[in-house]
């Protein structure tokens, strides 16, 4: 079985490889909050974040044509637009009612992530919608397709991350790596569960371009997804929203790819040295991987009220039977040696275990 936590991506999945999918009720109003607690994000230097992307005077080889529902792109003006740091409404029907109250609610809640993704790909942003998805899922599977794009951005196939509004450029090349699912080689066997394990790591062996870029796509996209249930949060928007209240809060995709992340590494680094050389060697790649992990560790630690106010977000992070292992279980894993001694040898920063004690892992879940 596979299990749908919040994710359309998930259902996609589940039928293009023959899983017969199971889903949570989709109409309980999962939101609650406090918003006179107080959290502490971690402190980090802002200069090591990474390289925010400037793109080349010419954005992709002579005589390339991209074809998107039958009509030529127009390449150049889509790259303008993907890549403005100042992106704008042209193009937007803000006189349809849903378009409005989606505007209006991301503007008002999430404007350095969300909004940005809306406004630059607002079409395909609006047909997750219209397809009766989340915010959330709509926020996570825009991000993908503005990654998707942006790789058309740079003549040198280079991959880039649409990331809380800026993009960053890397130094892989989409062809640079091991497949992602050599993650199996070295992860614990109680890892080796749940519908992301099975869909993301076992079920796209035969998707050939799903590398260690599209490794980072993803943990890129959930990590921007939970910003934007937190900021959600934060804003003290109405939580009737008929957008928003469908979205469960859960960041366990988060942890999943931190883990995958880890262990992807270590594969690499044991077995496939041609990958984990070019992945070391490449300063930009190293800029961008410490970059989305700071933001993954500061979008749990803003998390934590916000989880731990709701009876069925604490039971989905702290217990959720359907899985040997909890989210806060996984949250553990990712800073045991076997796991975080992969970012020590690459010089990435990171919390310790020790930092989560107070909250996530000595919490009781009975209260």
């Amino acid at each position: 079985m596979c299990t749908i936590l919040y994710s359309q991506e998930f259902y996609n999945l589940c039928a293009e490889y023959g899983i017969e999918p199971t889903e949570r009720n989709p109409n309980k109003d999962y939101v609650s909050s406090d918003d006179n607690d107080e959290y502490e994000l971690l402190s980090y230097k802002e200069e090591i974040y990474g390289t925010i992307y400037t793109p080349p005077s010419n954005f992709v080889p002579e005589n390339f044509t991209l074809i998107e529902n039958g009509e030529e792109v127009d390449i150049d003006k889509m790259c303008s637009e993907l890549i403005s740091e100042n992106s704008s409404l042209i193009g937007i029907d803000l006189s349809n009612p849903k378009v409005k109250e989606i505007h209006d609610i991301l503007k008002e809640s999430d404007i350095n992530n969300g909004y940005q993704i809306f406004l630059r790909k607002n079409a395909t942003f609006m047909s997750w919608i219209n397809n009766n998805s989340t915010l959330s899922t709509a926020i996570h599977e825009t991000n993908h397709a503005i990654d998707g794009k942006i790789e058309y951005c740079n003549p040198n196939d280079i991959a880039k991350y649409f990331s809380l509004g800026h993009i960053y450029i890397t130094d892989l090349k989409y062809d640079d790596t091991k497949h992602y699912s050599i993650v199996e080689e070295t992860i614990p066997e109680k890892l080796k569960i749940g519908s992301r394990y099975e869909l993301y790591i076992e079920g796209t062996k035969k998707a050939s371009a799903n590398r260690f870029n599209v490794l980072l796509d993803e943990l890129n996209a959930y990590t921007g997804d939970a910003w934007f249930q937190v900021n959600f949060r934060r804003s003290g928007l109405p939580k009737e929203s008929k957008y928003y209240t469908t979205s469960q809060f859960q960041i366990d995709g988060v942890i999943d790819f931190m883990i995958y992340l880890e262990y992807y590494l270590k594969s690499a680094r044991l077995n496939y040295p041609d990958t984990y050389n070019k992945i070391i060697s490449q300063p930009n790649t190293i800029k961008y991987i410490q970059y989305i992990w700071i933001k993954a560790e500061e979008v749990i630690e803003a998390s934590y009220i916000y989880i731990t106010d709701n009876k069925y977000s604490k039971y989905i992070f702290f217990k959720n039977n359907l899985l040997e292992l909890s989210a806060r279980d996984k949250l553990k894993e990712i800073y045991l040696d076997d796991a975080i001694s992969e970012l020590d040898l690459i010089e990435i920063e990171h919390t310790n275990y020790n930092h989560w004690q107070k909250r996530y892992f000595n919490y009781d879940f009975s209260h």
